[in-house]
C-alpha cells in the first residue's frame, strides 16, 4: 500500500492512500488523528495479534470500524457516514473513546459480496504487517513537529 501525509489549510494532519485503500487514509484523517492514546493502543493490539496472543480485535469510531486479525486489517464506513457521502462531522466528539466491539464479520458490515461499488469505496483491506507500517508511519508524522 502507497500513502502519503500532508497537513490541510487549518495545520490538521490529511492522509492519502493508494487506490483500494483511500478508506485508510479517509479514517486516519477523519477519525483517528493525531489522537496519541488511540494510535498506542492500535499498536499495542498489533503486537497482541502478531505474536498470536489474540485471534482478532474490533473498535468503533465516529465515521468508521476497523477489524484485526492475525492475518488482515479491515476498514468499513458506519451505515451514517457512507449515508451522509463520507461527509461526517469533524467535531470535538471526533475522538469520544468507544470500546472495543468483538463480533462476527456480518455485524461489522464486512461482508463484501453485498457491497454495491460505491459502498466498496467506503471499505479496504490489507494485510496486517502493511497495515502496522502504516500505523506506524502515521504515528512518526502527527507526532512531529510541523
Amino acid at each position: 500500500m502507497e500513502y502519503q501525509f500532508n497537513f490541510d489549510a487549518l495545520n490538521r494532519p490529511v492522509a492519502c492512500c493508494s487506490m483500494d485503500h483511500e478508506a485508510f487514509g479517509d479514517w486516519l484523517t477523519h477519525d483517528l488523528g493525531a489522537h496519541h492514546q488511540q494510535i498506542a493502543d492500535i499498536l499495542s493490539q498489533l503486537d497482541r495479534l502478531l505474536n498470536k496472543q489474540t485471534n482478532q480485535w474490533q473498535k468503533r469510531w465516529a465515521d468508521y470500524r476497523l477489524k484485526l486479525t492475525q492475518e488482515d486489517a479491515i476498514i468499513s464506513a458506519t451505515s451514517t457516514y457512507a449515508e451522509q457521502g463520507g461527509q461526517g462531522d469533524y467535531g470535538d466528539s471526533l475522538f469520544d473513546d468507544h470500546e472495543a466491539l468483538l463480533g462476527d464479520d456480518e455485524s461489522m458490515g464486512f461482508d463484501s459480496e453485498e457491497l454495491s461499488l460505491d459502498d466498496q469505496q467506503g471499505h479496504a483491506i490489507c494485510g496486517l504487517e502493511d497495515f502496522q507500517t502504516l500505523i506506524l508511519a502515521w504515528q512518526e508524522f502527527v507526532g512531529t513537529d510541523h
